[in-house]
């Protein structure tokens, strides 16, 4: 499926409106994919260029993020994507524990790890923020999701960069 098709059936799917969180190094395709999707996008990166890296702690961004999420929906929009990394377990909880009244569609651009540097080749800084995400990294389980009580989500795996995606499973609430 491509990524219009992933969304027509979770929007049919869910009924309410929903969250795409995308999860992927830096180079994978995360924000293309995004963007082809024209709607809003909440992104950590663009957070952290308008606030000052300097100035703002990591939970100052969580917080930041779910307000301008909360704010979209509230708007009115009925998808928003989330544009981050997600490399690690607790970020990808994050958005299904906060969510209620809304789906999340997890989008994984598992992009080889070598890909992803030649991607990024020309930001010679970013190649050691992509080790350091690998070494830290936890990977993707579609299982992970299944001890909360909050919130619906769905998974979807793509290992083309975001050109198509396979359904990977989905958790309801209890």
């Amino acid at each position: 499926m491509d990524i219009k098709e992933v969304l027509a059936a979770e929007q049919h799917h869910a009924g309410t409106p929903i969250v795409v969180v995308l999860i992927g190094l830096p180079g994978s395709g995360k924000s293309p994919v995004a963007r082809s999707l024209g709607v809003p996008i909440v992104s950590r990166g663009c957070l952290r260029n308008v606030v000052g890296v300097t100035s703002v702690t990591e939970t100052n961004l969580d917080y930041l993020e779910q307000v301008m999420v909360h704010g979209l929906l509230g708007a009115g929009h009925p998808v928003v994507v989330v544009d981050d990394h997600h490399t690690r377990n607790h970020y990808r909880r994050k958005w299904v524990s906060i969510a209620g009244a809304w789906h999340t569609v997890f989008l994984h651009m598992d992009t080889p790890i070598s890909e992803c540097k030649a991607r990024r080749g020309r930001y010679p800084d970013v190649i050691p923020v992509i080790d350091k995400l690998v070494a830290a990294g936890e990977p993707v389980d579609a299982k992970e999701f299944a001890g909360l009580d909050r919130g619906s989500c769905s998974y979807y795996g793509s290992t083309d960069g975001g050109v198509s995606f396979a359904f990977k499973g989905r958790k309801v609430p209890r």
